[in-house]
């Protein structure tokens, strides 16, 4: 369904928000998905990136689905 492109998943200098654009029948709809890191592990996310060198231990590194 969906797949990462590798320099998002591991470049250094990643955006903190994701903004995509959806065109469907003439209309534009604009979402804003944003990254988050030092979450605790515990907290489910859907898509969970590598973690990061500012990552806490035990915390983990996804993309927030709002």
């Amino acid at each position: 369904m969906f797949s990462f492109d590798k320099e998002m998943k591991i470049k250094d200098d990643r955006p903190h928000l994701v903004v995509i654009k959806l065109n469907y029948k003439n209309n534009t709809q604009e979402f804003a998905i944003p990254i988050v890191s030092n979450v605790k592990r515990n907290v489910r996310f859907k898509y969970k990136l590598p973690k990061r060198p500012s990552t806490k231990k035990g915390y983990v590194h996804a993309i927030n689905k709002v």
